[in-house]
């Protein structure tokens, strides 16, 4: 019924927006350090993470459930948003664009001020334009579609 769906749609609405809320402001950090900072090691932990994620859910489930009833949030929504902000995936998925942006940000124009802000804007024109003329492309190649069809 109806009424099923709002709870459950308000349900999943509370557990994901503050477990990606969190998995930014968790993994950001943690994804621009192993990226940017020459540290020893990194290499190693970035294995660590990989194979965390490895890892089936089954294996970190009795884990996962000691922990939380240490913290008595068995049967609340804490229990379902702390696992997920803390999830390897985010910091996995934000290393490799840390990674290649630091190079393509590290090395700016040679220029400053309204000159640079004119090379941002040129560019994000120049993205702008290409992500929006795909849908004319698509247009025009549905409509030949459509007259050979006739």
């Amino acid at each position: 019924s109806c009424t099923d769906f709002n709870a459950q749609f308000w349900d999943s609405v509370i557990v994901t927006a503050p477990a990606g809320w969190g998995q930014i402001v968790d993994g950001a950090p943690a994804a621009w350090a192993l990226a940017r900072l020459p540290v020893r090691g990194s290499g190693a932990l970035r294995m660590l993470y990989i194979g965390l994620m490895l890892l089936h859910f089954q294996v970190k489930m009795v884990s996962s459930y000691l922990v939380l009833s240490r913290l008595a949030l068995i049967d609340t929504y804490g229990a379902m948003i702390l696992p997920g902000i803390f999830s390897p995936f985010a910091v996995f998925i934000m290393l490799r664009g840390f990674s290649v942006s630091a190079s393509r940000y590290s090395n700016p124009p040679a220029s400053t001020g309204p000159a640079r802000c004119g090379y941002s804007f040129q560019s994000g024109c120049r993205w702008a334009g290409r992500v929006f003329s795909l849908p004319s492309c698509w247009a025009r190649s549905n409509s030949g579609a459509s007259r050979s069809r006739q």
